[in-house]
């Protein structure tokens, strides 16, 4: 059965103040009619009832944005080799599937020797 005006409205003030964020229940509401051809007061509720646990989770403060990798100066390296400028490690160019594809090899150059 499609959902009256009075359903949503309804469904509106009983589900938005259990959202810790008013923006995201906006982005659920939307989202649901959007996405959903033929809405119903069953299937509303069980979309915000999903949004809205894990509006809860990421408001609780347990799930955190993740941290992106840095880049690092490294001060102890000396930049004596023109082709590993110093990491003592290469890597080569190999498509995805290939067995040494992601491991690190001794440099040809400096052979990995630290300079005395």
């Amino acid at each position: 059965m499609s959902l009256s005006v009075d359903e949503a409205r309804e469904l509106a003030a009983k589900w938005r103040p259990q959202f810790q964020d008013e923006a995201n229940f906006e982005h659920s509401w939307s989202r649901f009619f959007e996405m959903v051809g033929d809405p119903d007061a069953a299937r509303l509720e069980f979309w915000l009832a999903k949004d809205q646990a894990k509006d809860a989770v990421k408001n609780a403060g347990i799930v955190r944005e993740p941290l992106l990798p840095v880049r690092q100066d490294l001060p102890d390296l000396v930049d004596d080799c023109g082709t590993c400028h110093g990491k003592r490690w290469v890597r080569r160019e190999l498509p995805v599937g290939h067995h040494e594809f992601g491991k690190a090899l001794r440099c040809p150059a400096c052979h990995g020797r630290v300079p005395a």
